[in-house]
Formats: structure tokens, sequence, C-alpha cells
């Protein structure tokens, strides 16, 4: 769709007012800092951008996109980013283009040139501009593809482009969930991370200097809505889509809803009904009255297409059609004018135009409503069942099938219906219903603890298996149901099941000392509350390992002259030889001054810059650590390139020393690694 000049200043307007809150990190990277937006582009030529639903992905993109075109170099520390010509590419509608009429990327790109802005390239002259002009190419929204398989070949069609196009630099946008079956080999993963306290009050701020201009009426809203946003679960907060439609509503009714599904219905219900009232240039006049009823039946149509390219026609036909069947309307021609007409009401409203939702969030919400209406409410439990089981473990299903969870959980009356569904769903898809289950288990208040508990116990089990297989493919099992785990013990509630639950598997011998002890330290070092780690040395009255006391000694430790004294310390109870091992999170987490992996020698070294390291290594030889056991320490490779990268070229030109042979040592593991640093 070409954009006018109007929505093209509003959107940057908007954009401009949250850029500031908008936080970028390499993945598996943490030497980034928090604020990270304006060195998108300084991490290399391909790079995946990976975050949640409503992360901002596709507005990152987009307004890259604007201020390159703009020239507006206050933006990015790559000024050569600024000398490129963007692209940007949905990968959905390429999708269809591509199962259609089998064309490449380059012929999709002439082609939506062509009809979007009436050019007259041909596909010799864009291979020639992709071949010899600089370019970017944004990929925006692969988890928008919802078949697994599908997605394999867009990722393919990629990689093949990247290939030809040496030159051109890639950006791939995606949902955590969409990615990890169909990961792209040599791409940097970047990740936009969700929101903090600080930067839920900064956008709530910057959002109301915009919606109003009264200051007191303004100062007092804010107050209210922080006060309030205090109660509401930080994964609802902090995501940049979900806070922007809870403010929203706060600021329509002065309350905020306590879960994802409150929060969606009250949006798309504020959407749908209350503006008309109250916007009067927006009055409709239409002749169908259940107006989120038919947007539940195009969405729960609309999902079952995936794939299949639509029209205007196909989509009005299918409304009509809906309301023939649904006895709105006896007249096919008056049930024709109607479709009609609503399809306008909703490009006006701005939820539904160009044959889709405008968000994702929208077609996943009525979607969902739609299967609870039509299959839970008409008792067509088969139906529901079937729908559930089919597409549980399916990424492209999650969020709708936790608003249908959270749906049914709201109109409840028989409790022991969500024993059932879950035990029917560890049965037919074990893996899937852990990770499925987990995350809105804090929201079902019809779920008793005996099954609660069950799916914690199972879930804690899961994360020391080694094979965990699931419908797409391959996912790291022990850093997701950490993830979910830790996040459930933020509760009351929960952290009382999951500490019985690891009473009695560690009283019955499920699982030893050492594999509690690490769900236990661990769970400290994320949230910095230890008190399952107190509750562990009542159960297991000994010393902490060696791991184990690093784990809570390095939480919150930033300055080296404190990880020093640390260090002394551990060499006073465990011994000189605690040095040696490189120590590893058992679940992936960054629990070792932000790495999941940690050696005393060559973590503290390749943090700090090369000048800081002489001084470091004169500090390590008073303790007394030996040559011998600097080498030993540093014997195995487990930092990344661009860690290293400098201490290469520190060597040229070293005298011979201690120094010198310790540097050596350091970087004798990345030997072949080195000499290609060296060249480049």
């Amino acid at each position: 769709m070409k954009t006018t000049e109007k929505e093209f200043k509003t959107f940057l307007k908007q954009y401009d007012a949250i850029k500031a809150n908008v936080s970028i990190k390499m993945k598996r990277w943490t030497a980034i800092d928090d604020d990270a937006f304006s060195k998108l582009f300084n991490y290399g030529r391909h790079n995946v951008l990976l975050g949640n639903p409503g992360a901002g992905k596709s507005s990152i993109v987009k307004y890259a996109i604007c201020k390159i075109l703009e020239q507006d170099e206050s933006v990015f520390e790559e000024s050569d980013i600024y000398r490129f010509l963007p692209f940007r590419i949905e990968l959905h509608r390429y999708n269809e283009e591509r199962l259609k009429n089998q064309l490449g990327l380059a012929e999709y790109l002439v082609r939506v040139l062509a009809s979007e802005y009436q050019t007259h390239l041909t596909l010799e002259r864009m291979i020639k501009i992709l071949t010899y002009f600089p370019c970017l190419v944004c990929f925006d929204g692969l988890d928008e593809i919802f078949d697994v398989q599908e997605r394999i070949a867009v990722r393919n069609a990629i990689e093949q482009f990247a290939g030809t196009y040496p030159d051109v630099r890639l950006i791939v946008t995606s949902r955590y969930e969409s990615y990890e079956e169909v990961s792209f080999s040599d791409f940097n993963e970047l990740e936009v991370r969700d929101f903090n306290d600080v930067r839920v009050k900064a956008y709530l701020e910057k959002w109301y200097r915009l919606e109003e201009s009264d200051k007191t009426v303004r100062k007092a809203e804010i107050a209210g809505c922080l006060q309030k946003l205090e109660q509401v679960d930080p994964e609802l907060k902090y995501n940049p889509l979900l806070l922007s439609l809870i403010i929203i509503l706060y600021r329509n009714e002065l309350e905020l809803p306590a879960n994802k599904l409150l929060i969606y219905k009250g949006c798309t219900d504020t959407l749908v009904e209350h503006r008309d009232e109250k916007e009067k240039k927006l009055q409709f006049n239409l002749k169908i009255t259940n107006k989120l009823a038919v947007f539940a039946a195009i969405a729960f149509w609309q999902y079952l297409q995936a794939g299949v390219k639509l029209n205007n026609h196909v989509v009005g036909n299918h409304i009509r059609n809906y309301l023939l069947s649904n006895g709105d309307f006896d007249d096919h021609d008056e049930a024709g004018k109607a479709a009609t007409e609503f399809l306008e009401y909703a490009k006006l409203r701005s939820i539904y135009f160009e044959n889709k939702f405008t968000h994702k969030t929208f077609l996943e919400y009525f979607t969902a409503n739609y299967i609870f209406s039509q299959f839970y409410m008409t008792h067509d439990r088969d139906k529901f069942y079937d729908i559930l089981t089919k597409n549980m473990g399916l990424s492209s299903w999650s969020v709708v099938l936790e608003l249908l969870i959270l749906q049914v959980d709201s109109q409840l009356t028989n409790k022991n219906f969500f024993t059932q569904l879950v035990d029917y769903q560890l049965s037919e898809n074990p893996n899937e219903a852990l990770l499925f289950f987990l995350p809105v288990l804090k929201y079902l208040s019809n779920l008793n603890d005996k099954t609660a508990a069950r799916v914690i116990r199972l879930s804690i089990l899961a994360m020391f298996l080694k094979q965990f297989p699931v419908k797409e493919g391959w996912v790291d099992h022990p850093q997701q149901l950490f993830n979910l785990l830790t996040s459930l013990y933020r509760t009351e509630r929960f952290r009382t099941i999951i500490q019985k639950v690891c009473e009695e598997m560690f009283g019955a011998g499920t699982l030893n000392a050492e594999q509690i002890g690490a769900f236990a330290y661990e769970t400290g070092a994320i949230l910095g509350d230890w008190s399952l780690v107190d509750k562990f040395h009542e159960w297991h009255p000994v010393q902490a390992t060696a791991l184990q006391a690093t784990v809570r000694n390095l939480h919150g430790v930033t300055l080296v002259d404190r990880y020093m004294e640390v260090l002394e310390d551990m060499i006073r109870v465990y011994g000189i030889e605690v040095v040696i091992p490189i120590m590893r999170s058992t679940f992936g987490q960054p629990v070792f001054v932000g790495q999941p992996k940690f050696n005393w020698i060559a973590t503290i070294a390749t943090m700090l810059s090369p000048e800081e390291v002489k001084q470091t290594y004169k500090k390590f030889k008073d303790m007394g650590i030996t040559q011998s056991l600097l080498r030993k320490a540093c014997s195995e490779p487990f930092q990344d390139e661009h860690q290293v990268a400098p201490f290469m070229h520190l060597l040229r030109g070293l005298p011979k020393s201690g120094y010198r042979d310790f540097l050596d040592g350091l970087l004798k593991p990345y030997q072949k690694t080195g000499k290609n640093l060296l060249e480049n």
C-alpha cells in the first residue's frame, strides 16, 4: 500500500515520541548500551530483528527507512547507512506471490514497485541496482507466514538473495517463536527488548504529551495511571503494544485491565463501539448490528486461509454468505450491500483494510473469539478440542489459543474442566502443553493448585531432558521452561507451589542436589530473590558448590574492583584452582556478569579494554595465580570473535614478557580465528 504524506508525517510524529524507549541488543552479547537503537546498523550486513508480539519490530524498520530517506543523520551511528536505498518487503505478501507465480525476491520487488509506485523498472535494471548500488532490504514479518514449510522456503529464498547480492544490507523481522525452527545461517541476531519501569514511565509521559494538552489533567492522569500500573503484570505492561493498548483503555475508563484478554477485548470494544459515539465524524449507520461477530467470522476464516491470496471481492462474498447463513439477512443483494458497507467501515476504523487486519493482534483476538462463541459456548466440544489439540505448539496459533483459554476461564462454571483439559493436552501434546500452559497459569482463576503443581513438576523435570520433541522442530527447552518458571515464581501463589514441588522432588530423589541447586541458584540470580536457595539449603544443609557460590557472589557485580574482591574470597574458600574451569549456566541464563558462560580469568580479561587488562594481570599475579594456572584457565575457546579481536591487534609489537605470555595463552584457542581477524 502506498503511504500518503499525511500518514507518513503522523507516523513519524508518533514514533519520534517513543523511539528513545526502544532498546536493542545483540542476542547472546550483553556488552551493548541499553539505549542501542542508534546502533541498529552497527552489527554487520545481515541481521535478524527478533522480539515478542508487539515489541515494535515493524515500527523500527519503518521508522529506520523514513529516517534514511529523510537523511536525518542524527539517528544512526553508522553514517554510511544514509547512502543506502531502502526497500521493505512484507513477507506474507511475497509468500502469496511466490506460491502463485513462483516469483523470486528481485522479481517481486519489480512487481511491487510497479503496482504501488507506477515505476517501469525491468528485472534486469533491478538486478543492476541490487548489484552495483548500496541497497538496504527489510524483510518484514517472517512470523506472519503461518505454515512452517512455507516459512522455511522463504528463509531459503532470503539466504539465496543474500548470496546473490552480497553487498546488500538485509534486515529480517520475526517473533521469537516463529524463528527457532527456521533460523538463518550467518545472520546476526538482534533482540528488541521489552520495556522496564523506567521506559514505561517515559513512554506514558510522551504519549500523554501528544494526547492531552491540559497540563493539569495530563499530570493527574499520568500519576493515576502509574499507580495502577504497579498492579499490572510486567509481562503485560513491559510489552510496547500492550502498554499502548492499556493506556488507551485507562484514558477512556481511568481503570486498567488485569490480563491480556481484557486488554485486547477492551481495545477492540473501544475501537469498534465506543469511539463511534464519541467521535461525530465517524458516525456509522451500519445495517450490520453485531460488528464483533462479523470481524470474528472474517478472522477465523482468514486464519484457515493462510497462504491464500485474497481480494476485496472474495472477502465481501464471505461476509455476505456469513450474513445469509447466520440469518441476519434474507435478501442476497441486501447482504452484499451490507458487506460492502462493513468493509468500508472497517477501513475507516483502521481495523481491517487491504484484505487483512491492520495488526496481527486483531486477527488473533477475533479468531479466538470466534472459536469460543461458535464451538465452546455451543457445546461443540469435539470441534473445540480438535482445534486446540491440532494447533497447540504451532507458533502461529500460540496467541490465539492463549486468548481462547483466558476467555474460557472467564466464563467457566465447571472447575473440573481445566483439569480434564490440561490432562488431555498433556497426553496428546506433552511437551507443547507445558510450553503453552506455563505462561497462562497465573491468569487462570479456575485452575486448582494440584493441576498447576503437576504442570510445574513436569516442566522442572523436562528442563533436564536431553530430548524434547515438538511439532515445529527444535526449541531450547531448558532456557524456555526456565524463563517461564521464573516468571511464575514472581507471584506469591506460584512461588509457594514451586517451592513445595522442588522439596517433594528432592525428597523423593526425582532430581538430585545438583539439579535442584542449579534451578534454585539461577532463579535467584535472575530474579534477585534467593528464597528458593534458602529453602534448598534447608533440605540440603551443605556448603554451596563453587559454581553455586560464583552465581550468587557475582550477582549485581559490575565494577572490576568488586569482581577482584569476590575472586579473592572464592580462592580463599575453594582454593586457587577455582580459576581454571569454564562454568556454564544449566539453563542458558546470563547469570555470570551478564553471560551464560564464565571463567574467572578469561571473562574479565575480555570484558576490559586492552589497557585495563595489563593492570588486571598484575592483580592476578599478586593473588598467587601462576602463569601455568592462567594458561589452563584460558585453554578453551568460549568467547565470541568480537570479544577477542582487540587483543589480536594488541599483540603486534608487544615485547616478550609474562604479560605477553598471558595474552598468548588467552588467544591461543582462537589461533585460526585470530589469523582471520588480523587479516581483516
